[in-house]
């Protein structure tokens, strides 16, 4: 039962941790009024919603397919990997087309 309360677990907060991380903002439910704050605040809620889709498929790997954890979470960690390096370079394009 705690082994999979455990693997449930990273299905809040290891997005949360990376909103945490990636927004610098603790709270993801308040839009910040400032336009810096606000692109922070956005490129958070993406790596956290690529977070939860990462950790979502590592969950169905271990409970449905039977998959070794450490498999399973480092397929769901390549899905944040590639995702994140995705939309860090969209993000980066968008920050120098503006200033």
């Amino acid at each position: 039962m705690t082994n999979e309360m455990i693997y449930l677990s990273t299905l809040v907060v290891l997005p949360y941790a990376a909103f945490v991380f990636f927004g610098e903002k603790l709270i993801p439910f308040l839009k910040p009024t400032g336009v810096p704050q606000r692109i922070r605040w956005r490129y958070g809620k993406k790596m956290a919603m690529v977070m939860f889709i990462g950790m979502a498929c590592a969950n169905v790997l271990v409970f449905f397919l039977n998959v070794s954890p450490v498999l399973a979470f480092a397929v769901g960690g390549a899905i944040f990997l590639f995702a994140g390096m995705y939309l860090h370079k969209k993000r980066m394009e968008f920050v120098e087309s503006i200033t």
